[in-house]
């Protein structure tokens, strides 16, 4: 009876976890600012109000028996090539994730002013032109897929040389629950990819031919003498032939 009642309290415990609202909020004008709530908490992340911290002295490398220092094989990770290929299946995995959270999640505030600027007015317009493809093209999906709140969004373009500027805010509300969803639907798949890039990484890779081991002085030596030996013999045995 007791070990129920210690059950039905950590599920208890777990779902009130699972039903903690957070939130989040990101603004960019002059600087980056980012600010999280989670249940009564709020405390803001970026920029941060800790103390720098002391700068660590690098700890010596570790030497193999031979007294060379050894290295740690590095995991490898996909380039941008990779990434890019692969924008598909990540997008397909978001999207199924969100539909699981039944529009829970709410955007709000969303403000965004990007303008395109650069030197070169033909490669401003095309970057207007990517820019302008991206966002409207994704956000009616994401209106489907989250509750997004009176969003304002301008795309524009300077050709008088400026750089390109970019300011905004947004803002998230969600519970742990919706994170936990997200996080399972689409961590899976995205590491099911990463495991399969990585055999493929590996099968590609050539391998390292080893260099053969040198000969012994001693050794050296040796063939030498033998192979001199032996040109003595065939020189004896052709002059006796001619005698």
């Amino acid at each position: 009876m007791v070990f129920l009642w210690i059950l039905l309290g950590l599920i208890g415990l777990l779902l009130l976890l699972l039903c903690i609202p957070v939130g989040a909020r990101a603004s960019y004008h002059d600087s980056l600012r980012v600010d999280v709530k989670v249940g009564p908490f709020a405390f803001t992340v970026v920029p941060s109000s800790s103390k720098k911290k002391k700068k660590k002295k690098p700890k010596p490398a570790a030497k193999s028996a031979e007294g060379a220092p050894s290295a740690k094989k590095k995991a490898p990770k996909p380039g941008f090539k990779d990434i890019k290929a692969a924008l598909p299946l990540f997008w397909s995995v978001l999207k199924k994730a969100l539909r699981r959270t039944r529009r829970r999640i709410c955007i709000s505030p969303l403000e965004a002013s990007l303008v395109i600027g650069g030197d070169d007015p033909s490669e401003t317009a095309k970057r207007y032109g990517y820019a302008s493809t991206a966002v409207w093209t994704v956000m009616p999906q994401l209106e489907t897929l989250m509750t997004i709140r009176h969003p304002h969004i301008h795309v524009g373009v300077d050709f008088t040389g400026v750089p390109t500027k970019a300011e905004g805010e947004i803002g998230f509300r969600f519970f742990v629950f919706d994170l936990a969803v997200i996080g399972l639907g689409a961590g899976l798949p995205v590491w099911k990819w990463y495991k399969k890039w990585k055999k493929q990484y590996a099968e590609k890779k050539p391998d390292t031919a080893k260099p053969t081991a040198a000969a012994k002085p001693g050794q050296a030596c040796t063939a030498a003498e033998e192979a001199a030996h032996d040109t003595d013999k065939t020189t004896d045995n052709t002059s006796k032939q001619n005698n």
